[in-house]
């Protein structure tokens, strides 16, 4: 897959250790997802990296948490950031996918999508099904 298939996942720093087990099973399934922690090299802008595999992601997962949906800061950009780049797709395309880490309010502006579960045991199977059905949509 080329840079343009990857999966970049957006988390509060107080959630990294769950956004670990989401980046961890999708390199184990095959996909090439994008963390900061993983992903930026040492001497590069931080904030222009983040931005430019935000943009270059084929999928943004959004990791929802009491702490993650009550954070002012970087996290709101990336929703925003992610919003606009929705409006390049098809309705019916798979593009954003909330993974609800645990029980907190859904942001207003992905209240529209599907979100993953991922307080269910499926939650891996889930989050690869919807992108792999995703990929199959754009084929």
């Amino acid at each position: 897959m080329q840079s343009g298939n990857r999966i970049f996942i957006s988390y509060a720093r107080e959630d990294q250790e769950f956004a670990e087990r989401i980046y961890a099973f999708l390199r184990l399934t095959g996909f090439r997802p994008w963390m900061d922690v993983h992903d930026l090299i040492a001497g590069e802008q931080w904030a222009v990296a983040i931005h430019n595999a935000l943009e270059d992601a084929a999928f943004v997962v959004i990791c929802l948490s009491p702490r993650s949906v009550d954070k002012r800061g970087f996290l709101q950009k990336e929703i925003r950031t992610a919003l606009e780049h929705r409006d390049n797709y098809l309705e019916s395309d798979v593009y954003l996918i909330p993974a609800l880490l645990e029980d907190c309010p859904i942001p207003r502006a992905l209240r529209d999508f599907q979100y993953v579960d991922c307080r269910r045991k499926d939650w891996a199977s889930k989050l690869a099904g919807a992108i792999r059905a995703g990929f199959e949509r754009r084929a």
